[in-house]
């Protein structure tokens, strides 16, 4: 447990002529998100191609392990700066709750990206609320508000399976 997203305003990056910056691991993890960003943008169609049907990417001369090995570095790079940060229950709840959230909402994957990017900014600010209305942990509250936005989408799709399958057949 390296971080403590409580603590975050403390650390403080102060230059030699005593100019208070703000947080150290704000700037970092701002670097992190433009260099990923960057990544995506740039690399959409290759990342896509790569990771829902690599047997075509491959015959089209895609090298699918460099684009394997490009991917788990950007998360690797995401996983291993956040940690100084929030510390590993937040790390993982956030790798794994609004993504996986997102792939039980919809199957297109720009619309993914947006909707675990929307779900992980309700999950922070919620989980802090939360945190400070139970006067608990901050990562603990938002892990909790991740796993009920899961949970919800869960419902929601086993709602829409059902709606589909109680819908007039007209020939």
């Amino acid at each position: 447990m390296y971080g403590e997203i409580a603590y975050v305003p403390l650390d403080l990056w102060i230059t030699e002529n005593q100019t208070n910056l703000g947080p150290r691991v704000v700037w970092i993890m701002g670097g992190v998100l433009v260099l990923i960003l960057a990544f995506i943008y740039f690399f959409y169609k290759e990342l896509f191609l790569t990771s829902f049907d690599p047997a075509f990417a491959a015959a089209i001369g895609i090298s699918t392990s460099l684009w394997h090995y490009l991917l788990m570095a950007a998360v690797s790079l995401t996983t291993v700066a956040s940690f100084e940060a929030v510390g590993a229950i937040l790390v993982v709840a956030l790798l794994i709750c609004p993504p996986a959230t997102a792939y039980l909402l919809t199957e297109n994957l720009k619309k993914m990206l947006i909707i675990s990017s929307i779900l992980g900014i309700f999950t922070a600010i919620g989980g802090y609320f939360l945190a400070s209305f139970l006067d608990a942990s901050i990562a603990g509250a938002m892990s909790a508000v991740a796993g009920i936005f899961f949970t919800l989408a869960i419902f929601w799709q086993q709602w829409q399976k059902r709606m589909k399958v109680n819908e007039p057949k007209f020939s």
